[in-house]
């Protein structure tokens, strides 16, 4: 469901964008939306609380974003507040940001490692990437020790684990199996 409805308010936006020729002004907005919702818990608590009114929630919103932002953007968190879907801005944000870098020809790849990867490192699996994708690659890096070693790579649906922690629980059921057998 939230899908659903994250992808229906980011195609509309995209589509004003497209049509407008505001993709970058609108994808640097709909960061900074994104960033005010995640970095600002106290805000989502606001807007969702049952006792707020959808008339205060719209003049909050406006008080914080009106002048920073395009009236457009201002708009669509309005009509998302009308809506009572304030829950979902921050899906609604990542999944237009999504479309966005889709049309600039960009793909976004998750990359999980043990350790911090080098800035060489980055650049190889960039250029990898890039090669096999037939797109520019936007990296986005996490660390995450537990993996012991190796990458895990998030592009879209796909995935590629190669991390050592993955391949040890792949030896243990296989070797389960043998023992079973």
């Amino acid at each position: 469901m939230v899908e659903i409805i994250a992808k229906r308010y980011a195609n509309a936006l995209y589509g004003i964008a497209t049509e407008d020729n505001k993709i970058d002004l609108f994808m640097d907005e709909m960061d900074f939306v994104k960033a005010v919702f995640v970095k600002e818990t106290e805000l989502v608590q606001v807007l969702n609380h049952p006792k707020v009114s959808t008339e205060e929630r719209i003049k909050m919103i406006e008080n914080i974003f009106k002048g920073k932002i395009s009236e457009e953007i201002v708009g669509l968190l309005v009509l998302i507040l009308n809506k009572d879907r304030q829950e979902y801005i921050v899906q609604i944000c990542d999944e237009f940001l999504l479309l966005a870098l889709d049309y600039k020809g960009i793909v976004k790849a998750y990359v999980t490692s043990a350790v911090q990867l080098k800035e060489s490192q980055e650049t190889k699996l960039r250029e990898k990437l890039k090669k096999s994708l037939n797109k520019d690659v936007e990296i986005v890096k996490e660390v995450d020790e537990s993996i012991i070693a190796g990458l895990i790579i998030r592009v879209g649906d796909i995935v590629l684990d190669n991390s050592i922690k993955t391949k040890i629980k792949k030896m243990s059921k296989d070797l389960s199996a043998i023992q079973l057998a």
